[in-house]
Order: structure tokens, then sequence, then C-alpha cells
């Protein structure tokens, strides 16, 4: 195995400086950037290393999107990937190709560089990020991708899912079955139960957040 940092290119600036460690991966992103930095990519490959980035930068940007309400994705097919051998050489590959490159240090920041000097992307001191705590979670992976379409239905879909997911979660807390709620709400559909369970667990009385969010679509 070896250890690799890809950089992704987002569809635009964070508002946040901030950082999440998962397992065992760093993922950051500066503020006013539209680059995410996932480090500490143990993969064989840069497939591989690609591949488990993406993953732990979706949960870190579900989060965001779910705690700071930054909805921000990734764009497809933009992203640059370092290795760093067991000497410590580093090497940097740029998805879609463009010239050769060149890596350059130059503390406290690291400089990357094409062939004729020119500065591809530059990272600032991680250390002024804040942290933030990530946790898989499929409500908020809806709620973001709720966020990302401009396709009504598809909207009210993803944000019902989300409701849905944290409904069901409650009620596995509280250690009701699916036929309790059924019971409590006088229908046999398991999906009008728990979609009536969920507007009383996010909304209870309070519903004019609702009607509000209705009336623009």
């Amino acid at each position: 195995m070896q250890l690799w940092a890809v950089h992704l290119e987002l569809d635009g600036p964070s508002p946040w400086g901030v950082y999440s460690e998962i397992s065992g991966l760093r993922v950051e992103v500066q503020e006013n950037s539209s680059q995410i930095v996932i480090y500490n990519v143990d993969a064989a490959s840069e497939d591989e290393a690609y591949e488990k980035a993406l993953s732990a930068a979706n949960h870190f940007l579900n989060t965001l999107s779910w705690k700071a309400g930054s909805h921000l994705n990734i764009k497809c097919k933009s992203t640059s990937v370092e290795l760093t051998d067991s000497h410590g050489r580093k090497s940097v590959l740029i998805m879609p190709e463009v010239a050769p490159i060149s890596l350059k240090m130059m503390a406290p920041k690291v400089v990357i560089t094409d062939a004729r000097g020119n500065i591809i992307t530059q990272t600032n001191d991680s250390e002024k990020l804040t942290r933030i705590d990530v946790s898989v979670s499929e409500a908020a992976a809806f709620y973001r991708q709720a966020h990302l379409t401009n396709n009504p239905f598809e909207r009210f879909r993803n944000l019902y899912l989300a409701a849905e997911n944290v409904a069901d979660r409650i009620r596995t807390k509280k250690m009701l079955s699916e036929q309790k709620l059924q019971k409590i709400y006088k229908t046999k559909s398991r999906d009008k139960a728990l979609l009536q369970f969920a507007l009383d667990q996010c909304f209870g009385i309070k519903l004019e957040p609702l009607k509000q969010t209705a009336a623009k679509i």
C-alpha cells in the first residue's frame, strides 16, 4: 500500500475553513477555496485512492450541508492525486491530463507547478482550520442531495427520505415497531405511518416552516 493525497474540485467556494478525520483520512477545505483535499489515503493504485477519497469527501460534504447549510458538489473528473512513496518522494497525477508537472516544496505550504513553473494549485496553512465531527448519515446525504438539485420533485423526494431516515432512527431508539406506528396513526401503510411520525418528530405542531417550504415549490 502507498499513501496518497487527493485534490477534488468543488462547484463553488466553501464559506468555511474546516477539516475532519474520517477512518484515518484527513479531509479539509480552506475558506473561500473550491478545492477539497483528502490526505493519508492508503491505497494500492490511483483508482483505489480516488474511490476512497471520493467516499470520504462526500461524507464530509454531507455533514457540512447538514450542520452548516453549505451545499457543495464535487465536479466530475477534475482531480489531482499526489503519491508519496516509501522513500518520501512525491509525484502528482492530474486528471484530466494537462502539461507535465512537478511538485515544489515551500514551507509552510505546498505549491504544485507545471513544467514552466506556473502554479496549478496552492494549499494554505491547515492549522487555521476548524474541526467538525463527521459521522456517516443517510439523512445528511439525502438532505444535501435535495439542495443540489433544481428539480422540485427530486428535492421533495430527498427531503422526504431524509425525514423518513431520521424518523426511523428515532423509532428504533424508542423501540417502537412499525406495526405499533401503524396502530397509533390508524393506517395499514407503513410509509404513511412513518411519514406522519417524521412530521410529528421534526415539526410537532410547528408546521409553518414546512408550509413556507411547500409554498416555494
